[in-house]
């Protein structure tokens, strides 16, 4: 059996504390403007009396190779959950008129223009009302309501813990039933069939507008995608007004009500890290500010409008640290003990980590550790080996766990991760180790270690730019005004491999051996008039053959597979002279591999 090296770097993250965690990528700031109307109070007004949320909710499998994450973030394959509907509290103000049927994920992933559909018989406005639904009357205050009541109302935190019991209520809300555990869990059940993925909603602040006559409603999406059309000469029958002119009060209450505090990569959005806030004041530079904030990479335009509640199943990892550096799945010489001699055994520790912020150490019931006695394990094999519990830590305040290894051995070790809400991850579903553990290795060894060389750097840009992103409004390569705000973005291959092959040769003699029979041609007639002679009969007989045959293949002696830490940007405008950047929705790359054995190779005979 040959071995294989497998290097998997990860960046080292050691948490001594419990960090805090985001629940629902959502936050809100006042909104204050005077309700009121426009210039031309018929024609153009609105009501922050009358409010609401967009609400929709899409599945994104795993499925054909393809990871949710990837399907969520290009639209292939998600699927619509019930329909689209508009919830209020309040009730309408007045008969809807004309409305689009667009979510924030048709505008941002399917590129859809603002498009009006009259209300008709056959294309009725979806809302719904209190006395439709009563789970309405919990709706928290859209303008003005907090990020902690929105989150307790999709996501049900007990004690910090979300039970997310009251997703059945919300599905029902959009014509749709799922469970609470298939929510958290990721598990689309449909005509009897079981699909595992992410589930994305979206809930956006709709108001009750009238515009250029037509009582609508709008999020802040439908504002922004009108005023689009409007200047790209597409709306052409309002006089010149426009909803920056007439009601701009409208993108104060629909931006500032709900934002995002986290990327969203599926909308191609980005947090409201500076906690933007729009504000008009009725002057004609606030109004020129909320116009240039709703083009593609202001902060209206980027980031607000809209929260987002995901369903992440936990996604955990851990590192193996041995004498301060990491050491997962390396073979590392081992240190001397304090007399100078050799060690039977060594301590090592193992650090527990995160892949997203749905789960803190919090929300932990205990962590579990296994040892397999079966050093050659991998996460696709069948299990033959439950493992021995070397280590069980019940509510962990660190995540660091030290434990003892043999020296001289390969120790492969399996990590479990249990949860106050009942999850376990890994879930347990399957018969493989991957479906119980997650696995690395460690060797430590008195043998000399050979020397890990790094490989080149993949390829990559960077971008050092003028805010607002694709509308910048100066060349940086002019000079940097200190006053501006600046973006920066690296483009990376998401991984970087080196391995070395070795082909391997050699003879191999084949032995053939060869059964025959012959007939006896010694029989012949004898002369005339005399006696004939008979031969003995079919004779057999057996032949021996020797060849020898060469072959060759290559096997793959060594493999470093390098995923994403980070990138760091150094630049005198920038704050401290540099930035650090993390990579979004990013997964580090897993690698799966057969070790045939040679004689599956080469057949001797």
């Amino acid at each position: 059996m040959r071995s294989f090296k497998i290097i998997l770097l990860w960046l080292l993250v050691i948490n001594l504390l419990t960090l805090p965690a985001y629940a629902g990528n959502n936050d809100s700031l006042p909104s204050d403007p005077n309700t009121g109307s426009g210039k031309e109070i018929d024609l153009w007004n609105y009501s922050s009396k009358f409010e609401g949320i967009r609400l929709s909710i899409y599945f994104a499998p795993n499925k054909d190779g393809k990871s949710a994450q990837n399907r969520i973030n290009t639209g292939e394959g998600v699927i619509l959950i019930g329909k689209k509907v508009d919830i209020t509290k309040t009730g309408l103000r007045h008969n809807v008129v004309g409305y689009t049927d667009y979510s924030v994920y048709d505008y941002m992933n399917g590129d859809k223009t603002y498009a009006l559909t009259v209300t008709t018989d056959d294309t009725p406005y979806n809302y719904v009302i209190p006395k439709e639904k009563s789970y309405v009357n919990t709706l928290p205050k859209v303008f003005g309501g907090s990020k902690t009541e929105w989150d307790n109302w999709f996501e049900s935190l007990v004690n910090g813990v979300k039970t997310y019991k009251n997703i059945p209520d919300i599905a029902d809300l959009v014509g749709a039933t799922i469970s609470a555990e298939d929510f958290k869990k990721g598990i689309y059940r449909y005509e009897n069939e079981e699909y595992t993925g992410i589930y994305k909603i979206f809930f956006e602040p709709i108001i009750y507008p009238v515009v250029n006559g037509v009582p609508t409603v709008m999020t802040l999406r439908d504002a922004i995608k009108w005023e689009e059309m409007f200047m790209a000469g597409e709306i052409t029958d309002t006089n010149g007004r426009r909803l920056t002119s007439n009601i701009p009060q409208i993108f104060e209450y629909l931006a500032n009500s709900q934002f995002l505090i986290e990327d969203e990569a599926c909308l191609s959005m980005r947090a409201n890290n500076a906690r933007y806030q729009v504000s008009f004041d009725g002057t004609q530079a606030a109004r020129e500010e909320i116009r240039r904030q709703i083009l593609p990479g202001g902060h209206i335009y980027d980031s607000m409008g809209v929260g987002v509640i995901t369903s992440r199943a936990p996604q955990g990892d851990f590192d193996i640290i041995y004498d301060n550096s990491i050491a997962t799945d390396k073979t590392v010489k081992v240190t001397l003990s304090n007399d100078g001699t050799e060690k039977v055994e060594d301590e090592v520790i193992l650090n527990h980590r995160f892949l997203n912020r749905s789960y803190t150490s919090r929300e932990l019931t205990k962590i579990e550790y296994y040892i397999f006695d079966n050093e050659n394990i991998v996460p696709l094999d069948d299990i033959t080996d439950t493992g021995r519990l070397v280590a069980s830590v019940k509510s962990p305040t660190s995540t660091l766990t030290p434990i003892k290894v043999m020296v001289g051995k390969k120790t492969v070790i399996g990590m479990k991760m249990y949860f106050k809400d009942g999850v376990v991850f890994p879930s347990g579903e399957g018969n493989t180790y991957g479906d119980k553990y997650i696995l690395h290795h460690v060797t430590l060894t008195s043998g000399e270690v050979e020397e890990l060389i790094q490989p080149e750097p993949g390829d990559s840009t960077a971008l050092l730019r003028a805010d607002s992103r694709d509308n910048e409004r100066f060349d940086i390569s002019q000079g940097i005004p200190s006053s501006e705000i600046l973006y920066a973005n690296v483009i990376a291959d998401e991984y970087i491999y080196r391995f070395v092959p070795n082909k391997v040769t050699g003879d191999v003699e084949y032995t053939v051996t060869v059964e025959y029979t012959e007939d006896d041609e010694d029989s012949q007639d004898g002369e005339e008039g005399g006696q004939s002679s008979e031969g003995t009969g079919p004779r057999t007989g057996q032949a021996v053959f020797h060849f020898n045959k060469s072959y060759s293949y290559w096997e793959v002696s060594s493999l470093e597979v390098y995923g994403i830490d980070g990138a760091e940007i150094i630049n005198g405008a920038l704050p401290g002279g540099k930035v650090a950047l993390t990579p979004n929705g990013y997964n580090m790359p897993k690698v799966i591999f057969n070790d045939t054995p040679h004689d599956e190779h080469v057949v001797t005979g």
